[in-house]
């Protein structure tokens, strides 16, 4: 019975031996594939990674690790005013896994000097060719990207290309612009424009529209004036015009479709609107400001005066001031539309404006003295005929 005894210890013990020699080679084996320049099945993730370390303009931006859960590509794109540039250069295809110690040669016509980011693309026709179809990798809706200079992830407002230029606050806008895509073109095609301008291409075609600057298909005149990728029926792109000039633009997507945006000075008489808020966190602006407003079809305009006692042209909607829930329901549901209140002499609007602010909207307007004050800047009040 002892000598049995020994000979089951015997063989628990080898297949313990066995067991820890198992888990070590298959723990070197795991590493050695996720260390090898080659792609790498066995560290392929449900998560796209793209890793680069700070590194200065120079010929070559070197990408320490990136996996792919699909087949796709790395750009280099310069950054232009917080704000897309065109693309610099392109990796070649790279297969759904991990890939280390990648370099992507800028090639012989980059001047240099440009901030760079690295942004991962899907392959969408899984040709290995990289085209207009192919689309930015996405996590959780938001485009991967990295600086190459430090390395650190690309803010959320550049990569999705909903920046406002530097120098023009949202607050310092001049006014906006509409411009419809239809199936016969851009209407109106041409339009000009004072600078800071905000212009609104709105697809209302039965196809996908892509705006772009000239020339066609580098929109190298004004690079970041690119949609860069398509819209479909119903959707719009928007864009600031922070630069002086003439800017001719196509559709990427149709090119026959054209037109021209002349960008001009902004007058020396043109309204700005406040740039600071009070105390209260809303806006407190003059007739002057508030007329703006009003003819701007992006604002919500409320008269909250009670009871009726006028009105100013273009008002959209009329609650009492203290019914905070009926005027939050008449409100755009995006708490950073602009939202312009007034009432008869501005204190009911001004409690109004504190409520709409206090419910989380930051973008409200108070008519300073109300409709008094509107009527004496010699602008209009109109009175209309009451329904009792």
């Amino acid at each position: 019975m002892k000598q049995t005894h020994s000979y089951l210890m015997l063989g628990v013990c080898l297949t313990l031996l066995l067991v820890v020699f198992a888990g070590i080679y298959t723990s070197a084996t795991q590493e050695k594939s996720y260390d090898a320049n080659t792609v790498s099945g066995d560290v392929l993730t449900s998560r796209a990674t793209l890793i680069v370390q700070p590194q200065s303009d120079a010929d070559t931006v070197l990408v320490d690790r990136v996996t792919l859960t699909e087949g796709g590509f790395l750009a280099v794109r310069a950054i232009d005013d917080n704000r897309l540039g065109q693309i610099v250069e392109i990796s070649e295809y790279l297969a759904p896994g991990t890939h280390n110690n990648l370099s992507i040669p800028l090639g012989e016509f980059y001047d240099g000097g440009e901030e760079l980011i690295v942004m991962m693309y899907e392959d969408a026709g899984n040709d290995k060719i990289f085209n207009d179809l192919d689309q930015p990798y996405e996590e959780d809706g938001i485009p991967i990207a990295v600086y190459v200079a430090t390395g650190e992830k690309v803010p959320e407002f550049i990569v999705t290309n909903t920046s406002t230029p530097e120098g023009i606050s949202l607050m310092d806008m001049g006014t906006m612009e509409f411009i419809s895509y239809t199936d016969s073109g851009f209407e109106p095609k041409d339009v000009t424009i004072s600078l800071g301008t905000m212009v609104h291409f709105v697809n209302e075609s039965s196809v996908d529209m892509w705006v772009a600057s000239d020339d066609h298909p580098a929109h190298t005149d004004l690079p970041t004036f690119d949609q860069f990728k398509g819209s479909g029926p119903g959707e719009q792109y928007v864009y600031i015009f922070d630069q002086v000039g003439e800017w001719k633009y196509h559709d990427h997507l149709n090119p026959p479709a054209v037109g021209t945006i002349l960008v001009t000075e902004a007058a020396d008489t043109e309204v700005k609107l406040p740039t600071s808020k009070n105390d209260s966190g809303y806006y407190s602006i003059d007739s002057d400001n508030f007329s703006q407003l009003v003819d701007d079809p992006e604002v919500t305009t409320v008269n909250v005066h009670i009871p009726y006692g006028g009105e100013i042209a273009g008002t959209e909607a009329f609650v009492p001031y203290n019914d905070t829930q009926a005027l939050l329901a008449a409100l755009p549901s995006d708490t950073t539309a602009p939202v312009a209140l007034y009432c008869r002499s501005g204190s009911m609007s001004a409690i109004a404006a504190k409520a709409v602010v206090a419910a989380g909207y930051t973008s409200v307007y108070d008519l300073t003295g109300g409709m008094n004050a509107y009527r004496v800047s010699g602008r209009d009040v109109l009175v209309k005929e009451q329904n009792n």
